[in-house]
């Protein structure tokens, strides 16, 4: 989306945010219609809002809680999960089909620090559970009711978040608060750092490579550089990069296209821009990863239909942009 205003600051009036959903309250999830009660002194009836939040395609997973810190909210503390995935329509951008409430079964009522839904099935859903209220003060603190508070702190829903199960195995008994999912493999960011497992099997957890500071770790991100280059952002002890050896995809170099296909790289886009002859391919993919891994650095662009051909020099992918060697096999500091 472009600003075109006359400073680049304010909104643009050519362009709106679309609401298409609306969270409701703890008493009444999902109902647009639904208002926290302002009157009552323990908000009892406070508004949901989101704590995290992963999209792929069309495919959305919101994770919510109301009220969301019980120091200077309200008890209890109520956390939930919505989606356009499972509904009544199926999921399309920008509009209302398909959202409600998920019914979340099994998950713990804890904070939801992450989620993520597997590309390889949008109806499998990843969520990193931490404890409530502020960060640090644990479950029971304020003498609050802790009887749905349940254990474990990563959890997996095939059916679009209607049931969940813990599959949090060997992981240290700490918050888990981010999810990243590599082809096969599970990996994990903790407040007691970064694990991988499994991801047909989850259970046992290794740490995932050496060197990364014994540090909560909030983020994690495959680099749209490097297929196999992985991104951890920690609390207070930096940003890390680890370049796992054989996690790149093969670079397989393309066919030539021809006018009016689309490239290979932008066949595998979703969104509905893309569905186009001579599409941007380069800025639809959410991913850059699925250009990157497949298509050698000096590669051709597709013609803009006019029988020329040009190398993507303002690709990430390009020369000159060169993505980390492979054969590193520990975290390093950026």
């Amino acid at each position: 989306m472009t600003n075109n205003s006359s400073d680049g600051l304010t909104a643009d009036p050519a362009t709106a945010w679309t609401k298409v959903f609306d969270l409701g309250t703890r008493l009444h999830p999902g109902e647009a219609a639904a208002t926290a009660d302002t009157t009552d002194p323990n908000k009892a009836n406070a508004n949901n809002s989101l704590s995290a939040v992963d999209l792929f395609g069309a495919n959305a997973y919101v994770g919510f809680c109301g009220a969301c810190d019980i120091v200077t909210g309200t008890r209890p503390f109520h956390s939930g999960l919505a989606t356009n995935v499972g509904g009544s329509k199926a999921p399309k951008p920008l509009t209302a089909d398909g959202w409600h409430i998920a019914k979340a079964i099994g998950l713990p009522q804890r904070y939801i620090q992450g989620v993520t839904v597997d590309h390889a099935d949008p109806k499998t859903v990843y969520a990193a559970i931490r404890g409530y209220g502020r960060r640090w003060i644990p479950p029971g603190a304020l003498n609050d009711d802790t009887s749905k508070v349940g254990t474990g702190h990563l959890f997996v829903s095939h059916d679009a978040g209607e049931h969940f199960t813990d599959i949090s195995g060997n992981l240290p008994d700490l918050p888990a608060n981010a999810v990243l999912v590599r082809g096969t493999t599970l990996i994990v960011a903790t407040d007691n750092g970064v694990y991988t497992t499994d991801k047909g099997s989850p259970g046992a957890y290794a740490v995932l490579a050496q060197g990364l500071p014994t540090a909560p770790v909030l983020s994690l991100q495959s680099s749209p550089r490097n297929t196999a280059e992985i991104v951890a952002a920690s609390y207070g002890r930096g940003v890390y990069t680890v370049v796992l050896p054989g996690w790149a995809a093969p670079r397989r170099r393309p066919a030539r296209p021809h006018r009016g296909l689309l490239h290979p790289a932008a066949a595998r886009c979703q969104p509905p821009a893309c569905q186009k002859p001579w599409a941007p391919w380069r800025s639809c993919c959410s991913e850059l990863r699925s250009f990157c891994g497949d298509v050698p650095p000096d590669e051709p662009a597709p013609s803009r239909g006019h029988g020329q051909r040009h190398r993507t020099h303002d690709s990430p992918c390009a020369p000159g942009r060169t993505a980390p060697e492979s054969g590193r096999s520990g975290w390093n500091p950026t």
